[in-house]
């Protein structure tokens, strides 16, 4: 996906522009991002922020009225473009990103959620933001793991032996794939997966040193 290079969207809102996006949200939110990110240029930072700060609008005018987006909503092409912007490592871009998230996250379910958190923040950006050069933007990625990207408390996400056994004796027991509770056990996965690798990591490194200092003591 390409920002290619134009004027920034007009961040004035009218109650009819709110109205509209109330009316259909999925649909009509799709088009004024496919319009607001085709007309942003990629290598303005003030354009890129402008374009951040209308999206953030239009999804906390959706949390305020308790709107929810699910598989209806083109969460491929926010992602493509957050996804662009994440790669530009500019801390002030990143920092309103990953707060405009953190803030208003769970305006995504299903299908949506998955993607914005589980592939986007997780799978392609996990190391990146986890051990990011900025205390700001590390702090801010830190605390959407910590506090936003799960929905469901965490000891309801792990299955008791007895739930494991019902479940192989009759799969229909298992919950709905698309239910909040679905969603959040598959993103604890990833969560987990990371972090653990990022500990063995960082193990090895400590250990790597502790072997460098003993042979330059030795």
């Amino acid at each position: 996906m390409e920002l290619p290079v134009g004027g920034a969207w007009d961040r004035t809102r009218s109650r009819a522009e709110i109205t509209l996006l109330l009316t259909s949200p999925a649909y009509v939110l799709n088009g004024l991002l496919r319009f607001a990110f085709q007309r942003t240029p990629l290598g303005s930072v003030d354009a890129v922020l402008a374009t951040l700060m209308d999206v953030e609008g239009w999804l906390s005018i959706l949390v305020q009225h308790g709107v929810v987006l699910t598989d209806d909503f083109d969460a491929d092409r926010l992602c493509d473009a957050l996804d662009l912007i994440l790669r530009l490592d500019h801390f002030n871009l990143t920092a309103k990103l990953l707060a405009m998230l953190y803030d208003y996250g769970d305006v995504f379910a299903g299908a949506a959620r998955i993607k914005v958190f589980g592939e986007l923040l997780l799978e392609k950006h996990f190391y990146r933001l986890f051990c990011h050069w900025d205390d700001n933007v590390r702090s801010i990625y830190c605390q959407t793991l910590a506090f936003r990207m799960l929905q469901t408390r965490r000891k309801f996400l792990t299955p008791t032996y007895a739930e494991k056994r019902q479940r192989r004796v009759n799969k229909a027991v298992a919950f709905e794939h698309n239910s909040r509770q679905s969603v959040d056990t598959i993103i604890l996965a990833k969560i987990e997966a990371l972090t653990r690798s990022a500990a063995l990591y960082v193990q090895e490194q400590q250990q790597q040193q502790q072997q460098q200092q003993q042979q330059q003591n030795a």
